[in-house]
């Protein structure tokens, strides 16, 4: 596999040491494999391995895990140090679900964003409110209270609203997760209603678990 094909900048952030120089030794595999505090973070294709309970967040693997120990060299990117750790993406090929850790999925994400000493799955907000993947989300929004994040493309700006300019939505639009719109002398715009995305996010662990028991 292409090297510079095959290196995803997922992580973002000064909490990532990327070490550049760390990435050009000819050692970096041997000296990650003999690291037992080393992290992994497993993707397939654009999914990656989170937790969803209770919050979302990046499953991490040791070397011993068997999707680590069956992986191929080439399989293996080194993303850098994060929390003081080695960081490795380890790109799966679909096989071995059945030993994925006890309560972790694979989940499509724009990526991971390491913020405030956190590694941070990244969603698609456009995707998750029922419209077209953003092609360039170039924002990242933190819910309050919850180890995830959401990209979208572009920031208007920021508004300060009484809460009596707050009104039900009714846009003739059934979108599940705008429920209210903030009403100013010129414009009404709608607000997404992020715990009720969350709670979306989140009912995916139970689905995603029952689809695995009926495969095997």
């Amino acid at each position: 596999m292409d090297q510079e094909r095959a290196s995803p900048n997922l992580f973002a952030g000064p909490h990532v040491d990327r070490q550049a120089e760390a990435r050009e030794a000819a050692d970096w595999r041997a000296a990650a494999a003999a690291d037992s505090a080393t992290l992994y973070v497993a993707s397939q294709g654009t999914a990656q391995l989170v937790r969803m309970e209770p919050a979302p967040r990046i499953a991490f693997l040791r070397g011993d895990h068997p999707l680590v120990r069956a992986a191929g060299e080439q399989q293996f990117v080194l993303l850098g140090w994060f929390r003081e750790k080695r960081c490795l993406l380890v790109e799966l090929d679909g096989t071995g679900s059945d030993v994925l850790p006890a309560g972790a999925q694979f989940e499509e994400l724009r990526g991971i964003a390491g913020l405030r000493g956190a590694a941070l799955p990244v969603y698609d907000l456009s995707a998750l409110l029922g419209y077209p993947s953003a092609s360039a989300a170039r924002w990242l929004v933190v819910a309050r209270g919850a180890s995830v994040a959401f990209a979208f493309e572009a920031f208007d700006g920021q508004l300060r609203i009484d809460l009596t300019a707050v009104v039900s939505h009714d846009g003739g639009t059934s979108r599940e997760h705008v429920r209210e719109a903030a009403r100013t002398a010129d414009l009404i715009r709608p607000i997404v209603n992020l715990p009720s995305v969350l709670a979306a996010i989140g009912q995916r662990m139970p689905a995603a678990g029952q689809q695995r028991e009926q495969k095997r």
